[in-house]
């Protein structure tokens, strides 16, 4: 697993969680998908790699891009189908960068691997500033509508000074609950 692997790896249980992982065809009640590319920057520079994942603030149809080097993400739906549903969403963008010395060990327990991860996420440095990297909390809304949608979402338009950060800082993997049975 690559330090890019781990960045990313809390971003793809996010994802999994809204949309699930389940592949095959079309799922039912899937709403038709309008072409929709986000283009990411912060200082007029594009971002590359960076996650992006589109929450609805209402329905259920979830949608996620990475950005290439122009800092623009091709938004799929379920990381399957091109496209998203026409809506208002909440986003959420993500990019670590860094090395680190986490690689998963097999044979650790539960508690020891979760150690393990959570010291190597601590020594990663976070690009998006906090406040944008959860999309419930981020103050950046868009809107899909109906045909092609072609949207900039210029980072230093969200301050961290006027959009403080609800996040809590997590250096140190969780205390495992002890259970009796």
């Amino acid at each position: 697993m690559t330090p890019r692997d781990v960045a990313r790896l809390p971003v793809v249980l996010l994802i999994c969680f809204f949309v699930g992982c389940g592949r095959g065809g079309k799922p039912a009640g899937l709403p038709q998908l309008h072409p929709c590319i986000i283009t990411i920057t912060m200082g007029s520079k594009p971002i590359d790699g960076a996650i992006i994942i589109l929450a609805p603030q209402s329905g259920q149809w979830s949608a996620s891009g990475t950005t290439d080097g122009n800092g623009s993400a091709v938004m799929k739906t379920q990381q399957t189908f091109d496209g998203v549903a026409a809506g208002k969403y909440n986003v959420g963008i993500n990019k670590a960068m860094g090395t680190q010395d986490y690689v998963p060990d097999k044979s650790a327990s539960y508690a020891e691997g979760q150690k393990a991860f959570f010291e190597a996420r601590a020594k990663m440095k976070q690009v998006i500033p906090d406040h944008l990297t959860v999309p419930s909390l981020s103050p950046i809304e868009i809107e899909v509508v109906p045909g092609s949608n072609k949207i900039d979402i210029p980072l230093e338009k969200y301050p961290a000074e006027k959009y403080p950060s609800r996040l809590k800082k997590q250096s140190k993997a969780p205390e495992t609950p002890k259970y009796k049975l």
